[in-house]
């Protein structure tokens, strides 16, 4: 069979007898390349030792393999190159300044001193109840001054659930001491309404003392989605602090395109959402 200038030796046992033969007929069934056969005699010894030492392939052929190999080569030099990895950014990056932890520190400080002289406040005042229990006296409280206790205590509670809104379990634990008030009222006991009243009074100050911090704060800002992660780093993958709830007051330290290093009024640091803030 021919192909362009060679030609197909169909059955390699059957070629013409030279020096060889045998060995080139072994080597057309392991390589096919030595079976196209160019337009030589192959009863000319020099033929058949040129054939041999060209590997059974004439001159075209290797041409064609020259012009083989660059386009070979060229398709691997234009395969894309794979995009470089994205280089990682240190942890120390993230990590806020330490004037920031100062800051938030002097906030935790200031929240737990207000928390604890309401609770020292309370204590006295249980104190003085069980000396006036144990001693006998005749208590001092009548009963139009537990009304009066009363109503007072829940207007300031009502007025600090609007103004601080963010502090919604202090004034639900602050509307249980009024309920517990009016039931000590209804039993006629005017000296325990008087001290549970005196309890809710002390929680919706404290509250109403964190919100006039707030609106006073230069720079203050507030959540204003129904809640908000505060995370440890600037991304959606990061490990969540605190989750915020709606009109939290928070301090903005640094701002990183869409997220915001902040500190909330309770002394905690974090990463938030920019698109979750509204300003003062």
């Amino acid at each position: 069979m021919a192909l362009g200038s060679f030609v197909f030796r169909q059955d390699p046992w059957r070629a013409p007898l030279y020096p060889g033969s045998r060995a080139l007929a072994k080597r057309c069934l392991l390589a096919p390349a030595v079976c196209f056969k160019p337009h030589r005699n192959f009863a000319d010894p020099k033929a058949v030792r040129s054939l041999l030492r060209l590997g059974g392939v004439d001159r075209p052929a290797r041409r064609l393999a020259w012009l083989a190999a660059p386009l070979a080569l060229g398709c691997s030099l234009f395969q894309p190159k794979p995009p470089p990895a994205s280089p990682e950014v240190p942890a120390a990056f993230h990590e806020p300044p330490p004037e920031v932890y100062r800051r938030a520190d002097a906030d935790r400080v200031r929240l737990l001193e207000r928390e604890n002289d309401r609770l020292r406040a309370d204590v006295n005042d249980a104190e003085a109840s069980l000396v006036e229990l144990e001693s006998g006296l005749r208590t001092t409280h009548t009963q139009a001054e537990a009304v009066s206790a009363i109503a007072e205590a829940r207007i300031q509670v009502d007025r600090a659930s609007k103004q601080v809104p963010w502090r919604s379990d202090w004034v639900a634990e602050a509307h249980q001491k009024l309920d517990e008030a009016s039931q000590q009222m209804a039993e006629g006991r005017a000296a325990a309404a008087v001290f549970f009243a005196s309890r809710a009074s002390r929680i919706a100050a404290n509250v109403l003392a964190e919100g006039q911090r707030a609106e006073h704060s230069p720079g203050t800002q507030y959540v204003r989605s129904a809640r908000a992660n505060l995370r440890a780093e600037p991304s959606p993958d990061a490990k969540v602090l605190a989750v915020l709830p709606s009109g939290f007051p928070i301090f903005t330290e640094e701002n990183r395109g869409e997220w915001l290093l902040v500190r909330t009024i309770s002394g905690q640091v974090g990463w938030i959402s920019a698109s979750l803030v509204r300003g003062h």
